[in-house]
């Protein structure tokens, strides 16, 4: 295992549901919920509405 990757974000990929996800800044997103704050440089959720 990478140690980039800490133990709690490798369990949450593995029990996430088969599908893309974007992770980033110690989070992690579907594809199609995820946005890049050009403000913070940080990715953030998409709210729904």
């Amino acid at each position: 295992m990478d140690s980039s990757i800490s133990e709690a974000q490798w369990r949450s990929c593995r029990s996430s549901p088969p599908g893309v996800y974007i992770a980033m800044n110690g989070r992690y997103f579907t594809w199609d919920n995820a946005r890049k704050n050009r403000k913070t440089g940080e990715f953030e959720e998409i709210p729904r509405q």
